[in-house]
């Protein structure tokens, strides 16, 4: 994982997202995005490995990129750092994996 990361550009962003895995949809905020995951801030994480789908709508974008991902990493902090859950794409069309890529890319 770390090493895909380190190949895969990484943006800063505060784009509106809905998340679901068993139960109701809870609406967040991503901070961080690449072609290959994101950085979703909650209060409280699924646990490690859940599957998660996800919903969100990517500046100018008038359709929704929806996609499957499953959360790989953790992170509850009682300081100014925001609590979240890293998540890596594990479902998505090659046409959001694109939209995703140019936004990414247009941003860096």
């Amino acid at each position: 994982m770390e090493e895909r990361r380190q190949t895969c550009p990484r943006i800063a962003t505060t784009i509106k997202i809905a998340f679901q895995d068993s139960g109701a949809p809870v609406n967040s905020y991503i901070l961080n995005l690449s072609s290959n995951g994101i950085f979703i801030k909650t209060d409280t994480p699924a646990p490690v490995d859940s599957k998660l789908s996800l919903c969100f709508h990517l500046p100018g974008d008038l359709e929704p990129v929806n996609i499957e991902g499953r959360v790989v990493w953790i992170k509850q902090t009682a300081n100014a750092f925001p609590s979240g859950m890293g998540i890596e794409f594990t479902e998505m069309s090659p046409m959001h994996r694109e939209r995703i890529q140019a936004f990414v890319e247009s941003r860096i």
